[in-house]
């Protein structure tokens, strides 16, 4: 399947991180590049994450997702290991209609996140 290469502005806009795990951990730390409002969800987390929750650099909700936590979202990004997990918060994302969505198994995903870009 081909892919449109697209960049985008995150400053200040809600990102969701659907995970706790290193995965989730690793998009977190470099998502905090580009400054957007991140709101990690999951019931166990990493040391990291916990670190940054407290140092008030992200929002941090210990639970499993709701729909609502999605509403809000200008782009989700699904970081759990489990097939049956990534199936299930896909599915509440396209129930939601969020128009940007992320996950880790390939036939399920709408947008790929690679290496990031700057100036120069």
């Amino acid at each position: 399947m081909p892919y449109f290469p697209l960049f985008m502005n995150l400053k200040g806009k809600r990102v969701v991180v659907v995970g706790g795990g290193k995965v989730a951990s690793r998009k977190v730390e470099k998502l905090l590049l580009f400054e957007p409002r991140i709101r990690v969800i999951a019931p166990k987390i990493t040391r990291y994450i916990q670190s940054l929750a407290e140092e008030g650099k992200i929002e941090l909700l210990k639970r499993r997702v709701r729909l609502k936590d999605l509403r809000d979202a200008f782009m989700v990004i699904v970081a759990v290991d489990d097939l049956r997990l990534q199936k299930k918060n896909i599915w509440l994302l396209r129930e939601n209609g969020n128009t940007l969505q992320l996950g880790g198994q390939s036939r399920f995903l709408h947008l790929l996140i690679s290496s990031s870009c700057g100036k120069g």
